[in-house]
């Protein structure tokens, strides 16, 4: 049996860190707040619909994002 390669300069972190990004640039929280609900949901989309929800509750807000 051979063990798998190990690539040590792949951080497993950066898509999270990149969708934490996303989520902190689109709702008015801090990128702790939108790590949390990543983790907790499971994904980017799961935090995105609890977010949502919170944002249609009144619960948080949404930032203006400027057309690029």
């Amino acid at each position: 049996m051979v063990a798998p390669s190990v690539d040590p300069g792949h951080d497993p972190y950066d898509e999270l860190r990149e969708a934490t990004a996303r989520l902190t640039d689109e709702y008015a929280i801090d990128k702790q707040t939108a790590l949390d609900a990543i983790l907790a949901f499971g994904s980017e989309s799961g935090a995105r619909r609890i977010l949502r929800q919170r944002w249609w509750n009144g619960q948080v807000e949404m930032r203006e994002l400027e057309a690029a």
